[in-house]
This record gives structure tokens, C-alpha cells and sequence, in this order.
């Protein structure tokens, strides 16, 4: 690790609350982890709310919030880099933008017609999957129709209303280098 820092960035389940799957510590334990290394650790519930009102993480309570200990999954982010771990506020554009943008592969092509428009559905790969991602259904489109000539054109049309109102509601996202998605297999 360099005076710069690593970063290291990490979902864990606190094993203060049911149920338990593997080998998993308290909130105490994981931060006992990382010895003098500055850490926190922000719970699920909170990361994804402040996400879908466009907000980065709040990382200035460090390890020490009791709420905490009443969240199952947690995301632990562990830096020399103290000036990082601050209440990061408004983001300017969707982080799930970044990249290509597709349909998001949590959805399936359902139908299409001969006018070229494509019908989605919203599914869950694994009954786990879905088990730990439940809320998902909560903000995500249940389901959507997007024609041909509308999918070629999404990177083109980044900063259109519609493609800002996909982008939303998870039906496409930012897609990463040589990601090759399910529907092209």
C-alpha cells in the first residue's frame, strides 16, 4: 500500500443479525480488521437511499454508529486516504451510467414485434439473488418496451429525458468494456 492509499471497499454481513451465511464478524470485528487504518462503514438501507436521491455515501460516522448494528449488509470502505472518508454529497451524473449503456441484464426480453419494439421484464437470476436484492422491485421498472432504433441510439442520446428516465428506473445502465450481455450470447 502507498502513501497515497489503497482503497479497499467491501459488502460484509454483520453477524449480529440473522441470518447467518459463512463466516462473518461484528461491526467491531471487521473494523478490528484494518487495525489503525481509517475505516467506516455504512449500512445497505442508507447507501441505496442516499444513491436513489443522487447522493454519494456518507462516510463521516466512521464505525461508530449504533444503527449499524441493526443492518444486515453493510459496506466497509478502508483508506489512509482520510480526507475520503467525508459525507460525499450530490453526484452530477448516475455512477451506473458510466460506460456503454444497455439494458440492464437484470431484465429479459420477453417479446418483440415485427415494428421493431422489445418488451422486457424484470427477473431475478437465483431465488438467492433475489432473497438479498429484494428492494430492488422497490425502484427498478417492473417492466419495459424500447424499440430498436431507441436502443442503437442511447449513447448517442445520453442526455435525452428518456434516456435521464431509463437510467432512473435501472432499465439501462453503463455497461463496461468487452461486457457481453446475456441477450447477445
Amino acid at each position: 500500500m502507498s502513501a497515497t492509499g489503497s482503497i479497499y471497499l467491501a459488502r460484509i454481513s454483520n453477524s449480529e443479525l440473522e441470518p447467518h451465511e459463512g463466516y462473518e464478524l461484528d461491526v467491531d470485528g471487521y473494523a478490528q480488521l484494518f487495525g489503525d487504518l481509517p475505516c467506516a462503514m455504512v449500512g445497505e438501507d442508507e447507501l441505496r437511499d442516499r444513491y436513489l436521491r443522487g447522493e454519494g455515501p456518507n462516510l463521516s460516522r466512521g464505525v461508530d454508529d449504533p444503527a449499524l448494528r441493526q443492518e444486515k449488509w453493510l459496506t466497509l470502505v478502508a483508506t489512509p486516504r482520510k480526507e475520503l472518508l467525508i459525507e460525499h454529497g450530490r453526484f452530477e451524473d448516475w455512477p451506473h451510467a458510466v460506460g456503454r449503456l444497455d439494458v440492464n441484464p437484470i431484465y429479459v426480453e420477453t417479446a418483440a414485434d415485427e415494428n421493431g419494439e422489445r418488451h422486457f421484464d424484470f427477473c431475478f437470476p437465483s431465488a438467492f439473488y433475489e432473497y438479498e436484492n429484494s428492494a430492488y422491485r422497490d425502484y427498478a421498472s417492473l417492466t419495459f418496451d424500447i424499440t430498436d432504433t431507441e436502443l442503437e441510439q442511447l449513447n448517442a442520446r445520453r442526455g435525452d429525458k428518456s434516456t435521464q428516465a431509463r437510467l432512473e428506473t435501472f432499465e439501462i445502465l453503463g455497461m463496461p468494456d468487452h461486457y457481453l450481455h446475456p441477450r447477445c450470447e
